[in-house]
């Protein structure tokens, strides 16, 4: 026996069965499976305490002074170009070729400055086994 079916003027007889079956779907689905829950005054201002020590633990962690000084610290001054020059040959006098992060972290200045002042007197590797690499140009080269 079919579900639905069409009576003489088109309209949709429905199956008592069917009807039936629809109306537990709809009265289960209208049941709350979540039930809110009233806490305690006791059990509330456990979970305000614990909270609010959470908070001070990430407070403590994450004090605007301290990341200033942190700020502070990692900030690099530009040094004087010749002087870096200086410092630059005598890193590249101790090994041929090195990485722009190396560079900076030897000589600990600000990466615009280091990269200005090393355009001038080294070239990068774009490929080959160097690529990335800064190594002196050939006319600060000894030897040549």
């Amino acid at each position: 026996m079919p579900i639905a079916a069409l009576d003489d003027k088109g309209q949709v007889l429905v199956d008592e069965q069917y009807r039936a079956l629809n109306r537990s779907r709809t009265e289960k689905a209208e049941v709350n499976t979540h039930p809110i829950q009233a806490l305690e005054h006791n059990r509330r201002q456990n979970l305000e305490l614990l909270r609010s020590k959470r908070a001070a633990v990430a407070t403590e962690r994450l004090k605007p002074e301290d990341a200033k000084k942190r700020k502070e610290e990692r900030k690099r001054t530009s040094a004087d170009p010749k002087v870096l020059e200086t410092e630059l040959f005598k890193l590249f006098a101790r090994q041929p070729s090195w990485p722009f992060a190396q560079l900076q972290a030897e000589t600990q200045q600000p990466g615009p400055h280091l990269k200005s002042v090393l355009e001038t007197i080294a070239a990068q590797h774009k490929a080959g086994p160097n690529r990335g690499q800064w190594s002196l140009k050939k006319e600060y080269l000894v030897g040549s």
